[in-house]
């Protein structure tokens, strides 16, 4: 909307208290699409804006017009906007290592059969006889 108010167009978003704003929703309906617009009005509102997808088949890069990475990369024509895309697979994997990895310096490997990156589900947590196999 060239000419438009940034105000009225993106409403109470320049006022809310949360630095937080996500998107979410079936595929095709517009996320990523609505999520640069947004990010571009609070961008050219003065805001510093990180806007990040971790959709793996990501569009990001053709909706910016430049190639967003794995780590926060700026968007030339928006002035403190960043793009990034997260791999929602590595990042999980990621996040696991950091938790668990400096128990296996000081816990026995389990023989369970189970793969490195598998966990009992939550109904299993409550079973007293699972719950001390997740003990060291």
């Amino acid at each position: 909307m060239p000419g438009a108010d940034i105000g009225r167009v993106l409403g109470g978003l320049l006022d809310a208290a949360t630095p937080f704003v996500f998107f979410t929703g079936k595929g095709g309906v517009g996320k990523t699409s609505t999520a640069a617009a947004t990010a571009i009005g609070l961008a050219d509102a003065g805001r510093r804006v990180l806007l990040v997808s971790t959709d793996p088949a990501s569009n990001l890069d053709e909706v910016l017009g430049m190639q967003a990475g794995q780590s926060p990369v700026p968007v030339s024509e928006v002035a403190g906007l960043r793009a990034m895309n997260i791999d929602p697979e590595t990042a999980a994997a990621q996040y696991r290592e950091k938790v668990i990895g400096p128990y296996r310096r000081v816990c026995r490997p389990r023989r369970s059969g189970r793969s490195k990156s598998s966990f009992p589900g939550p109904a299993r947590w409550r079973s007293p006889r699972s719950t001390s196999s997740l003990l060291c």
